[in-house]
């Protein structure tokens, strides 16, 4: 299951990819960011288009091997719970966000969720030498 869990967020994270290097100004719409200058999307372009493919080829790598899965869990939910918090956080401070604020929300929880479950249900098979 935990390999299943992995090749899903490669999944997600090449299209989400994809999606924003290919629709710069529809995603970035979607997302509420606004461009003052070129400066903003290079960063835009680097981070929603570079790292979510890197995060997409790590997810990948993990989910191939098998003796990778668990250090790929581990990442995973240490993202997502990080990334859960302070959307959690932001979101009550600053109030009023967009519907696609929510979908993305609930979607990292969702693999939040999913995530700790698999931990905790494989926990006895994580060696940390």
């Amino acid at each position: 299951m935990i390999q299943i869990y992995l090749y899903i967020n490669a999944f997600f994270y090449f299209v989400f990819s994809v999606w924003c290097l290919s629709k710069l100004y529809v995603t970035s719409k979607f997302l509420g960011f606004q461009f003052i200058d070129n400066s903003g999307k290079v960063e835009y372009i680097t981070v929603y288009g570079g790292m979510q493919l890197g995060f997409s080829i790590f997810f990948l790598i993990m989910a191939y091997y098998p003796s990778l899965n668990n250090a790929g869990l581990i990442f995973a939910v240490a993202i997502y719970t990080c990334l859960v918090i302070m959307r959690t956080i932001s979101a009550l401070y600053f109030g009023n966000i967009q519907n696609a604020t929510y979908m993305i929300g609930a979607l990292e929880f969702t693999l939040c969720i999913w995530g700790i479950i698999l931990l905790v249900n494989n926990f006895k098979n994580i060696s940390l030498n």
